[in-house]
């Protein structure tokens, strides 16, 4: 809760921001004073709301509770349980549920470690410097170990160098100082870089992994934080990393036509108070060309791609992501790539 875990000084917006793109389970509750105020619990919502894409259909994500009696339930969770604190015990039904979907989290690691012998953990890279401007860094690295995959590991090294490139990168602001713009009477949250680079469980899709970073950035007296994405995908048997997402697919060119497609197909549909979100012209010239989608990942669900702010839309309507159903791709990738995501059936 912010009021324990900010610090004085700090950046609640950004603190707040990575807290939910961090978090396993989120929960709402909702008042008649809440639903129809403008304000930050209705960014706040948004955000789970985007997340929530990304995650499985039966997963338990978002928890709604209603603390006022006839509750008129907001459009964009009404697809949602929400547990009417009026008609039942409110925190037995918040337990169960938190209970059932932390069960689900830990079945699906001993799942993957029963069929591949994977397992990991997170390691963390912290390191900061007082200085004018100073910084702040944090990033999470997977430790994957596997007995049936030892070159699993390897993608734990790659991480590694990763962090320990982006953190050299960092210190240069010792090289950097600007007393001119910053000074110690300011305060150190004011006059610091930060850095946050945060990893989701690998996603295992028979012998196919992706992962997926996010990356929360701070710049000393910048007007906002900034979000974005870096994901990694591998054949891990044998251990493969894939690069551009062109390469995985045999007809390049009907490839990016079909996924730009789906995707603005997908994206127009996000609408607010019943208009479009988003501004054709800015969806149009954010899902052009391949590098536009070079942020994806594979999950049970389909190809996921995700989109930065300022991609697809201004900052204020932050990130977006599209899952692509494996039935539209399949026929279109290479055999290798098929085979190793188990979808060789879709493929035919």
């Amino acid at each position: 809760m912010d009021k324990y875990e900010i610090r004085g000084g700090q950046n609640w917006d950004f603190e707040i921001k990575k807290a939910l793109k961090r978090a396993e389970i989120i929960v709402v509750f909702l008042s008649n004073s809440s639903i129809n105020k403008r304000g930050y619990f209705q960014r706040e919502v948004k955000i789970a709301l985007e997340k929530a894409q990304e995650k499985l259909l039966s997963d338990i994500y978002i928890i709604p509770i209603a603390l006022d009696p006839n509750l008129v339930i907001p459009e964009q969770i009404e697809d949602v349980h929400v547990i009417l604190s009026e008609r039942v015990d409110a925190f037995s039904e918040l337990s169960r549920s938190i209970i059932g979907q932390l069960e689900e989290l830990g079945e699906y690691q001993a799942k993957v470690e029963q069929s591949t012998g994977l397992r990991w953990s997170v390691e963390t890279v912290v390191d900061q410097w007082d200085g004018l401007p100073g910084f702040e860094f944090k990033y999470d690295i997977l430790k994957l170990t596997s007995s049936e995959l030892p070159e699993v590991s390897k993608i734990t090294d790659i991480m590694r160098g990763n962090a320990a490139a982006q953190l050299l990168a960092e210190r240069r602001a010792k090289l950097d100082q600007l007393p001119e713009l910053f000074n110690f009477g300011q305060n150190r949250f004011r006059r610091q870089n930060a850095m946050e680079v945060s990893c989701q469980d690998p996603i295992i899709m028979q012998r196919f992994l992706s992962i997926v970073q996010e990356i929360y950035s701070w710049g000393a007296g910048a007007a906002h934080p900034n979000h974005g994405f870096c994901t990694m995908n591998f054949i891990i048997d044998p251990l493969i990393l894939l690069n551009r997402i062109e390469e995985i697919f045999n007809f390049e060119e009907r490839a990016l036509e079909l996924i730009r497609s789906q995707v603005r197909k997908n994206l127009s549909a996000i609408t607010y108070e019943g208009q479009p979100l988003l501004d054709e012209k800015w969806l149009m010239e954010g899902t052009e060309k391949w590098e536009d989608f070079e942020n994806y990942a594979f999950n049970p669900e389909g190809m996921l791609i995700l989109f930065e702010p300022y991609q697809v839309g201004p900052y204020a309507q932050g990130s977006h992501s599209v899952v692509v159903p494996y039935a539209e791709i399949a026929k279109l990738l290479k055999p290798e790539v098929a085979a190793a995501l188990g979808i060789e059936h879709l493929a035919r």
